[in-house]
């Protein structure tokens, strides 16, 4: 086989989305929309359960691991061919191009190239992944550490050749640049970690939501914890004038965190979990509508276009703080002006940002999305659940709940 063809059939090879297609075909369910968005095993792990988050981790593996034993089959004394065809899989995993070129963090089929080329250093970095996992208590500490340490040993333990040194280079700067959003939670306290599920609560306080939305207490009764609501009452236009020109990651997360306070300083032996959630158009921040008016000319702005949804959730507790925010593009289906007034006319859009709801039966005004369902609607379930572990043994998201049916899920964004 011409070694150009194999490059390309394990780019090909690799490009398979193993997460998705298990979420489609077993679960009914697209998993790019739930949890993290991502299509790894990690999030399939965390949404659909254990046994498919094995299945998706050890297919990923073999998505790296046989296309090089096949390169090494072929071309038993070409190094370069066999380090070009492991790469090739890696950046099918991370860009698939069944996916628009998005992807995973390439991890697992990073593993398989590695146990392929040089299984030594796949077992020390395997050795070294599991030791730091155990004692940090976090999966992706172990992945950012020992992804340049068996960089290194693949290198080493190959007579310092250069393909094993611009292999090892480059998958543990790709492993490090897409676990970013995890190292920001580490910095910030928010990674999950794998005890969390192992904590023993014999008295599990008394969880609060601080909102009075429906849609958003209807999503949390998933978790199977009960809880009450007690609406908050932050001043929130007072708020964002205080806080300014921010990004509006951060103004989620402040005015989630603001609400969460508020009820947690009459109620401190709870724990009280805030959120918020806004539309961007173009870097603008788009709230609910004053009045009709403002809420035809928001949806004219967003009509036929992409825009931007992010929820921001706070847990506030005895213990301190926990804070995570998602991000969704959403993009609007071009609607007809009879279809903007008479949805108006319902007077649905009134209460909710960028004056719409994302599978409303009226109009059904959206087209696609790329990201949480369940962000948009308010509440991304998955990410609340991660931030409640700690203090609930009870808390559960089972897959065949209605939480992640899309289609029967009740679909209006919140603020």
């Amino acid at each position: 086989m011409p070694s150009y063809l194999l490059i390309v059939i394990a780019y090909l090879a690799g490009s398979i989305p193993i997460g998705l297609v298990i979420g489609k075909v077993f679960f009914k369910l697209d998993i790019r929309q739930f949890g993290s968005g991502n299509i790894g095993a990690s999030n399939v792990h965390r949404v659909l359960g254990k046994p498919a988050g094995l299945a998706a981790f050890a297919l990923d593996v073999l998505k790296g691991l046989i296309p090089v034993l096949a390169a090494k089959h072929w071309y038993p004394s070409e190094t370069w061919v066999q380090v070009i065809t492991g790469l090739a899989a890696i950046a099918g995993h991370n860009n698939s191009i069944f996916l628009k070129f998005t992807g995973g963090k390439g991890v697992a089929t990073s593993c398989g190239v590695t146990i392929a080329l040089s299984w030594k250093a796949a077992a020390a970095g395997f050795i070294l992944w599991g030791a730091i996992t155990f004692l940090s208590g976090y999966i992706s500490l172990g992945s950012i550490i020992s992804a340049p340490v068996a960089g290194f040993l693949i290198w080493k333990l190959n007579h310092e050749s250069l393909p094993y040194g611009l292999f090892g280079v480059l998958v543990a700067v790709s492993v490090i640049y897409k676990h970013r959003s995890n190292i920001d939670r580490l910095r910030r306290g928010n990674e999950l970690s794998i005890r969390a599920n192992k904590r023993t609560v014999k008295n599990e306080p008394t969880l609060i939501l601080a909102s009075a939305s429906p849609r958003r207490k209807e999503l949390l009764a998933h978790l199977n914890v009960p809880y009450t609501v007690i609406p908050s009452s932050v001043d929130e236009p007072a708020l964002i004038a205080q806080l300014g020109e921010v990004t509006p990651q951060k103004l989620v997360e402040e005015l989630a965190l603001a609400k969460a306070l508020d009820i947690y300083q009459s109620n401190k032996n709870a724990v009280v979990i805030g959120a918020d959630t806004v539309v961007v158009l173009d870097g603008k921040v788009l709230g609910k509508p004053a009045d009709p008016e403002d809420a035809a000319n928001m949806l004219s702005l967003l009509n036929g276009k992409t825009h931007e949804v992010f929820t921001g959730i706070a847990v506030v507790a005895s213990d301190g703080t926990r804070s995570d925010s998602v991000r969704t593009l959403v993009t609007f289906r071009d609607l007809s002006r009879n279809e903007i007034e008479h949805y108006i006319a319902t007077g649905e859009p009134m209460d909710k940002a960028g004056s719409y709801g994302i599978q409303n039966r009226e109009i059904s005004p959206v087209k696609s999305i790329e990201g949480d369902y369940y962000n948009v609607v308010g509440l991304p379930i998955v990410n609340v659940r991660d931030l409640l572990i700690p203090y609930f043994e009870s808390i559960a998201l089972a897959p065949e709940q209605p939480i992640l049916n899309t289609t029967n899920a009740k679909a209006e964004s919140q603020t």
